[in-house]
């Protein structure tokens, strides 16, 4: 009896040592997945403030995009309307006297059809042979646009990231109206 006793007593001490070694190996890996589920619940936390900042930022951006178009489509209304009461040679003299200089600069994510508006927008100025632009304080008038136009486009797809961009430019030529006035 006492060696199955003592059999006995070394088969429970080294089912004890082997479930002690258990839990300590669970405990460890318990440990493991709280550190990894702690740093994925930081990970997330700071994404979604990036997330955050991001759609402010672009909201406000779409923002002071939109109200610069509803003051340059309340400019065009304007224009139509004074064409439309017969005032076209001043709201023309206005236009031709607006400065030729300055510069605007803008750059900013909107959604595409508010990029789509303002593209149409310049369309329409081409056509019409008078473009001008406004951000903030800054404007720049292109008055007289000549029939002859320098065209650029360029597009580009790199692996994450694609740009196309267009170019309008021209000479200003110092060109002279000649009046011709009837003695009477």
């Amino acid at each position: 009896m006492s060696n199955s006793t003592s059999a006995s007593e070394a088969t429970t001490e080294r089912d004890d040592k082997a479930a002690r070694k258990a839990r300590k190996a669970a405990k460890k890996a318990a440990k493991e997945v709280a550190k990894k589920a702690e740093r994925a619940a930081k990970e997330a936390e700071r994404s979604a403030k990036e997330a955050e900042k991001a759609a402010k930022k672009t909201a406000k951006a779409a923002a002071k995009a939109a109200k610069e178009a509803a003051k340059e489509a309340a400019k065009e209304a304007a224009k139509e309307e004074a064409r439309a009461d017969g005032g076209a040679q001043e709201v023309e003299r206005a236009d031709a006297s607006a400065p030729a200089s300055g510069k605007v600069a803008f750059e900013g994510s909107m959604a595409r059809d508010e990029a789509v508006a303002y593209f149409s927008s310049i369309v329409e100025g081409l056509r019409a042979g008078t473009v001008s632009f406004q951000h903030g304080d800054d404007q720049a008038a292109f008055p007289n646009l000549p029939e002859q136009l320098m065209v650029s486009v360029s597009a580009a797809r790199k692996s994450d990231k694609s740009r196309i961009e267009f170019s309008l430019s021209w000479r200003e030529s110092a060109r002279q109206r000649l009046t011709i006035v009837a003695d009477e």
